[in-house]
């Protein structure tokens, strides 16, 4: 009897809960144009080769069964380092650990509204 007891707490408490959840933050929020970013490519040579200030890069994320889907772009305003780049939304609503894409080369947004290491 108090396992029921204990079971039909936890099933109302969760309902109560409830509406407090549907207001919290998203563990990675999403930010719209002109939101500045870091973008972290792990070959510094094909980086170099192929990607210059002012390009525009396709930036996609995946879905939960593993399938990239286009989610904005991004422009490339700077070179932070040999593995780095600086860049800035100009479309969508991008997230933290989204992948932009120019050809074969992928480079990973590291840091949305923050600065390169």
């Amino acid at each position: 009897m108090k396992f029921l007891a204990a079971y039909l707490a936890s099933i109302a408490s969760t309902f109560l809960f409830l509406p407090f959840l549907s207001n919290a933050a998203p563990i990675f929020p999403e930010n719209e144009a002109g939101t500045p970013l870091c973008l972290f490519g792990s070959d510094s040579t094909a980086m170099r080769k192929n990607i210059t200030v002012n390009d525009t890069l396709s930036v996609y994320r995946t879905n939960p069964k593993g399938k990239l889907y286009e989610v904005g772009k991004i422009k490339v305003v700077a070179v932070a380092d040999n593995y780095f780049l600086k860049g800035v939304v100009i479309a969508g609503k991008l997230m933290d650990h989204d992948l932009a894409f120019k050809g074969a080369l992928v480079l990973l947004i590291f840091s949305l509204g923050g600065s390169c290491p």
